[in-house]
């Protein structure tokens, strides 16, 4: 879990994903849209269900959920 992070350490750990994960498919669970946002694929889930999927930008742009879970 990174909330238990302070800022620098969640971004120290995040920048060294691409390097660790090459080749390989890593499932990130977060509650901070800053320790996903750069994902390739984000799955918004909502009471265990998935309601929508998609980049963060496009999330942002659609999804009325996702907005409100950001803000």
């Amino acid at each position: 879990p990174t909330s238990a992070l302070d800022g620098q350490a969640e971004k120290s750990f995040i920048q060294s994903l691409p390097h660790l994960v090459k080749n390989k498919t890593l499932f990130l669970v977060a509650n901070r849209a800053s320790t996903i946002k750069d994902s390739d694929r984000i799955l918004l889930l909502n009471e265990s269900r998935l309601v929508d999927m998609g980049v963060h930008e496009s999330l942002l742009e659609t999804s009325e959920y996702y907005r409100s879970l950001v803000a």
